[in-house]
């Protein structure tokens, strides 16, 4: 009998051969490094990974950079909702079929609103895209369980 170990149990006992310090993530692992309980690692900009970064940076400038990534950020967001609504497609009405198109764009419009108004409570703790497009799908998930 073959023995599988659980996907993200490390080792067969269940324990990580890595230290603690080698499961974050953001950079190769660090030796001997010591946990201490003395305060809560913060997120800073500089331990984010390279693409949320700039993505921050861009968000947070006040020029036309700004409204170069607004846009980007609009279009991921609306390429998302339209996936979603596809996804779920065959569980919609055809009256709601019929307005996916305006449906992805309302959620996308709402979605980015919400990510700039909350881009301050942005962690770290997953890809800055990653975090996004969690409002993407959460608007076009509520309209869509409205609408049908």
């Amino acid at each position: 009998m073959v023995r599988r170990r659980r996907r993200g149990t490390g080792n067969v006992a269940g324990r990580s051969a890595l230290p603690a310090s080698a499961l974050t993530v953001g950079g190769p692992p660090v030796e001997d490094a010591r946990v201490t309980t003395d305060s809560p690692p913060s997120q800073s900009a500089a331990t984010l990974d390279e693409v949320s970064n700039d993505w921050l940076r861009r968000l947070r400038a006040v020029d036309a950079e700004r409204d170069d990534a607004l846009a980007d950020l609009h279009q991921l967001l609306v390429r998302v909702a339209h996936a979603e609504a596809r996804r779920r497609r065959s569980a919609l009405p055809d009256a709601v079929v019929a307005d996916l198109d305006d449906l992805c764009l309302q959620a996308a419009d709402d979605a980015l609103v919400s990510i700039t108004a909350k881009l301050d409570e942005f962690a770290g703790r997953s890809r800055f895209t990653t975090w996004a497009i969690k409002f993407a799908i959460f608007e076009i998930s509520t309209r869509l369980r409205r609408h049908a």
